[in-house]
């Protein structure tokens, strides 16, 4: 009981209390009580429970109205249960960094291309973003016209985060996944919220239901270091449509496996072709199943000294080799508005 009592006594860097969950050293922020989350709290209490503080600053109209509109909502509070998966996600592929023409390839709006991501990153390096999120709706996921079931599963993952798509080697992120496979015949859809800090393996919120066409609301958060000097991140992750959310606070992975630590560079919404194991041991890319086209809205990233930026600052990724709808697609699939 000793030290259960010593678990829950645990803080966040900000001095928020924290709950254990069932992976070790992995923590949930406390939940507040019915009504005690609302435009006009303190930023204490707001901290005590792992709830952004209301943005302001320069820029900081537009995030001040999400938060508003946010914190103003009676949620459930969901105490994640976890499940780790083994299935690794690679930075994006070839990607090029290029001033845009209407003769190019890509999209006309786009500055990069990548065979993996699709969507929108923000460079940022002269500040260190230490927050970033952005809303969707989850797609309604099916095989693809024509794709044979040699192809299965079909499988993309919808998110926001923090590094990755610069020089650095890690990405804080949190989402969605949304996957078609085959069983017993029949190609069966599947849909769940995770987060990971790559390298990393994703982690999946077994207990936090998603559905084709559930509106969802991301935050991606570097908090710093603990008493013990180990690096925290945490990931809040709302349901807007069944008014339900939850919140984890996790550590970056240590210095073999990220020497470089985190570096807040970069800032991204993304949709996402994962990667899988193969047998040799390289990282392939699983295909897209159908799901149209996905739109980002409310993007917005903070960095440590207080600068906020929004979805006109993003560079458009688009997708140079995978398919939504049947067709090889050189144009975005996935894009912030």
């Amino acid at each position: 009981m000793a030290k259960q009592n010593a678990s829950r006594a645990k803080r966040s860097a900000s001095g928020a209390r924290l709950v254990p969950t069932n992976l070790p050293g992995v923590y949930s922020f406390e939940p507040p009580k019915p009504g005690a989350i609302h435009p006009k709290s303190a930023p204490k209490t707001l901290k005590r429970h792992g709830v952004p503080l209301r943005p302001s600053g320069n820029r900081s109209r537009r995030a001040a109205v999400l938060w508003e509109s946010l914190i103003s909502r009676r949620l459930q509070h969901i105490h994640p249960h976890l499940e780790v998966l083994a299935v690794k996600k690679p930075p994006p592929r070839n990607v090029k960094r290029h001033k845009p023409s209407r003769s190019d390839e890509t999209d006309s709006n786009s500055a990069s291309a990548s065979t993996n991501w699709s969507g929108g990153a923000l460079a940022s390096p002269a500040r260190k973003l230490i927050a970033a999120y952005a809303e969707w709706v989850v797609p309604n996921v099916k095989r693809g016209p024509g794709d044979l079931d040699a192809q299965s599963p079909w499988k993309s993952s919808t998110w926001v985060g923090l590094d990755g798509w610069g020089i650095s080697d890690d990405v804080l992120q949190a989402g969605t996944a949304q996957y078609v496979d085959i069983i017993d015949g029949q190609d069966t859809a599947h849909y769940y919220a995770w987060y990971e800090w790559f390298p990393f393996f994703e982690v999946r919120i077994d207990n936090f239901a998603v559905a084709p066409g559930d509106a969802i609301f991301a935050y991606v958060a570097f908090d710093g270091p603990d008493s013990l000097q180990v690096q925290y991140g945490h990931a809040w992750l709302v349901n807007l449509t069944s008014g339900i959310e939850t919140s984890v606070y996790f550590p970056q992975p240590g210095p073999v496996d990220l020497p470089a630590g985190f570096l807040g560079n970069t800032a991204e919404c993304i949709m996402e072709a994962p990667g899988f194991v193969m047998p040799d041991g390289a990282i392939g890319l699983h295909n897209f199943p159908h799901f149209g086209e996905v739109a980002f809205v409310n993007f917005g990233a903070s960095s440590d000294d207080g600068a906020v930026f929004g979805p006109d600052d993003l560079t458009t990724i688009a997708l140079t080799n995978q398919r939504s709808d049947g067709e090889l697609r050189r144009a975005v699939v996935c894009k912030p508005v």
